[in-house]
């Protein structure tokens, strides 16, 4: 019988969560079907095109394949091809599709036909970290999530028919995902993602190749059993084993009452193996990866999935070919789980947080499932879990996973005790186990007391022609607290001072010091100048975790050295008493109006009683007033009696008649000089 290569590509996918995960690969050309086993005349409908074994050469070495158009009765393409040619459609220039033939099995007059579609660049996505991505064009098949970035890589748990697959993606390299789409064929890669920018916890920026014919819709039309196929009765034409092998692990396959024994003796990329019926030996061979043996002593074939060999693990994804009805039982295996706590310190200092995280690694070949944590965290630690709630449903071999972070606050200092911390399983024979972790031990939460620092005396008069040196008293108190937790190391102070002053040390070592203690220190200080000096401190000490802290204390002492100096001066205390005036009136000026006005009052009172006492004032216009009363009463009553008398000499004039000749009487004469003689003047 000959070798032939099969690429189940699509069986490999479903392999993966089995495995750790590996270096991303280099992107392929073409995304594939899985390989399909054709008989004459037999096809696969993939999408709108039919591809068909149409016919085969005498001796089966070429095959002719034919490619139709959906709803077209005659081909779009033939093509003659031989083991491992290939043709396109429409053409080599611009494919959509690609077929090739794996295999043609003469003995089982069977092809193995392999179709596929070139990948294309779809676009270029940037995803931040936590957020999902459903192409539009793929018809919301596939979902893209980023789970976490590094500084270097991507993870993505990419979901395509309900199948979600978990990877890790450095920078500037690619993953496929695979579609599977039926338990037989799968489409791979259906999404290849290529990470060209990763920012940690941020976001990263990656491209999208999909095929070109992105099609899920694939089913194989067979012919009528009329004979044309002529299969072997008995022929290993079905899959009854598609799982992980180890290496000396035997697999039992059953057909027709016998009992056919598969044994693993070596891996690599040509894995060994060696085929039993009951204890009889009946071969030994090599499979490379990716290819397929048949066996000539028993209907058994061993397909090795290609790319799933692990040497560090010596296993590998095996399909074992066998006849319609054949069964063999899957090797159960032992999980050998182990429970990792880790923590970021056992000391913290209050008000500090610890992160507590929980792992659980499978060291054994078989999985465990429904995996359930009881956690041990003592009261009076304040927890916040991420996830809130934790549901595993399987753990593979040789493989971990982070079961939860705790991040713990403590409400005050002490001891905590945190135990051991446990999982339960289901193994791959449906018993319950449980694991344990190591004792954690005790956390232990610090704090550091409050620290006070005086002196006896702060301010110092020094003469120095009697002494020059200065016993100052350092005392350093520490608060009331918890002696065991509340306490600082290695404290010492240090003094700052001028060189006017001198001293043996500038430092002070104190040493440890817990709640509740103080300690005093002296220093001598010698003065040097005679000027005024300050001196300040600055403590420093360590917590418990070693951390170093410093407070500082400024012009802690003055040491006042300055000389008295004498001054003969006259003191001027009170003013003169011709000052004295002056002196009040500046004084008053410069008080606001209430205190002005009450000190004025009692300035009143005081130089009244000095005052002597003052003749009745004259109401000189009341004098005025009188005066002119009288002077004018006096004015009128001589200004009637004057005219009284000027009217009763103008009558008597009157009477007398002036005589011819013109002489003046001499009676008129005398009349004018007795009115001159009692004042009245004749106009």
């Amino acid at each position: 019988m000959k070798k032939m290569a099969i690429l189940l590509i699509g069986l490999i996918l479903f392999a993966v969560p089995f495995f750790p995960s590996v270096k991303s690969a280099q992107k392929p050309d073409y995304a594939k079907l899985t390989l399909v086993k054709l008989g004459l005349k037999d096809s696969i409908i993939f999408g709108d095109y039919e591809i068909k074994f149409a016919d085969v050469n005498p001796d089966w070495t070429q095959a002719l394949i034919e490619i139709y158009k959906k709803g077209e009765s005659k081909p779009s393409k033939t093509a003659l091809l031989t083991s491992g040619g290939r043709m396109f459609y429409p053409d080599s220039t611009n494919p959509i599709l690609e077929v090739s033939i794996g295999y043609i099995m003469s003995y089982n007059k069977v092809i193995y036909l392999e179709a596929g579609s070139p990948l294309k660049k779809a676009e270029s996505k940037k995803l931040y970290e936590g957020k999902t991505y459903k192409p539009a064009y793929l018809d919301g098949k596939v979902s893209i999530k980023l789970v976490d970035v590094t500084d270097s890589s991507a993870k993505f748990t990419v979901t395509l028919n309900g199948i979600s697959y978990t990877k890790t993606i450095e920078e500037d390299s690619g993953q496929g995902f695979g579609y599977k789409i039926s338990s037989d064929i799968s489409y791979y890669p259906f999404v290849w993602i290529k990470v060209t920018k990763a920012v940690k916890n941020d976001y990263a920026e990656f491209d999208i190749w999909i095929p070109t014919y992105p099609v899920t819709s694939v089913s194989v039309k067979r012919a009528s059993q009329t004979g044309t196929q002529n299969q072997t009765q008995g022929a290993p034409d079905t899959v009854v084993y598609n799982d992980v092998m180890y290496k000396d692990e035997i697999l039992n396959i059953y057909y027709n009452g016998t009992t056919y024994k598969l044994r693993l003796n070596q891996v690599g990329l040509y894995s060994s193996f060696s085929l039993f019926k009951g204890t009889t030996p009946l071969e030994t061979f090599q499979v490379k990866a990716g290819g397929y043996h048949e066996s000539d002593k028993a209907p058994i074939g061993v397909e090795v999935v290609k790319d799933s060999y692990d040497t560090e693990y010596n296993r590998l994804t095996v399909k074992v070919w066998a006849p319609h009805g054949a069964s063999a039982p899957p090797i159960l295996r032992e999980a050998k789980l182990k429970l990792i706590v880790e923590t970021t310190s056992k000391k913290i200092m209050l008000g500090d947080k610890m992160i507590l995280t929980v792992k659980v690694v499978n060291e054994g070949k078989g999985k465990a499932f429904g995996l359930k944590l009881n956690s041990n965290i003592p009261n009076g630690l304040e927890q916040e879990v991420y996830p809130e709630k934790l549901t595993i449903t399987k753990l593979d071999a040789f493989s971990e996973y982070p079961l939860a972070t705790y991040i713990l606050t403590p409400s005050q200092v002490g001891s905590y005790q945190i135990g051991k911390f446990g999982v339960e399983y289901y193994d791959e024979f449906g018993n319950l186990k449980k694991v344990e972790s190591d004792t954690i031990g005790a956390l232990k939460v610090y704090a550091l007391p409050k620290i006070e620092l005086n002196v006896d005396n702060d301010y110092f008069k020094v003469d120095t022609s009697k002494d020059n040196k200065v016993k100052v008293k350092f005392n350093v108190v520490l608060e009331k607290g918890n002696p065991a937790f509340e306490f600082i190391e290695n404290a010492t102070l240090h003094l700052e001072f001028p060189d006017s002053l001198n001293a043996y040390s500038r430092d002070i070592s104190l040493g440890d010091l817990r709640a509740n203690e103080s300690i005093s220190k002296e220093i001598i200080f010698t003065v040097n100048k005679a000027e005024l000096s300050k001196v300040s401190a600055t403590l420093t000490y360590k917590d418990a975790l070693g951390e170093e802290h410093q407070i500082e204390f400024p012009n802690l002492v003055i040491i006042d050295a300055v000389p008295p100096a004498i001054v003969e001066k006259k003191v001027k205390v009170y003013p003169e008493a011709q000052e004295l005036p002056s002196f009040v009136n500046a004084t008053l000026a410069g008080l606001d109006n209430e205190t002005r006005a009450l000190l004025a009052e009692e300035l009143k009172n005081v130089s009244e009683a000095y005052i002597p006492p003052q003749p009745p004032k004259t109401n000189w216009w009341a004098v005025f007033a009188i005066l002119f009363l009288i002077f004018g009463i006096g004015f009128g009553v001589a200004y009637y009696n004057l005219k009284g008398k000027y009217e009763e000499a103008q009558r008597k004039l009157a009477r007398r008649k002036p005589k011819p000749g013109g002489l003046p009487l001499k009676k008129e004469e005398e009349v004018k000089e007795a009115l001159e003689d009692k004042g009245i003047e004749i106009l």
